[in-house]
């Protein structure tokens, strides 16, 4: 990512009233020429696809949503032909189920 971006990113992240100017844009263009007032030295393109990775998820302040978080943090849990299991990791442990599905 460019450097300049990322400054502007870590701005954004410190200051509550610049995230709150932030939010409040429905226009991509004028979020840009508010950004660059603020830290310059980025394209329009480079900061529209930050913009779309943070709508997506929580990029500017490096937190993870709570779905993203629950798929991450216990393995995840499969249904196969043999019923339910669990797995973390590339291990799989039957243990954490008592009976599959039949």
């Amino acid at each position: 990512m460019n450097e300049n971006l990322k400054m502007f990113l870590q701005k954004v992240a410190a200051d509550e009233k610049i995230q709150a100017k932030m939010k409040s844009f429905t226009d991509i263009d004028e979020a840009y020429e508010y950004a660059v007032s603020i830290q310059d030295g980025y394209s329009k393109e480079e900061f529209e696809a930050v913009m779309a990775k943070s709508a997506k998820g929580s990029t500017i302040n490096d937190e993870i949503s709570d779905t993203d978080l629950e798929s991450v943090a216990g393995g995840t849990i499969t249904e196969g032909a043999k019923g339910f299991r669990a797995s973390a990791g590339d291990e799989v442990d039957y243990s954490l189920f008592a009976a599959t599905a039949i």
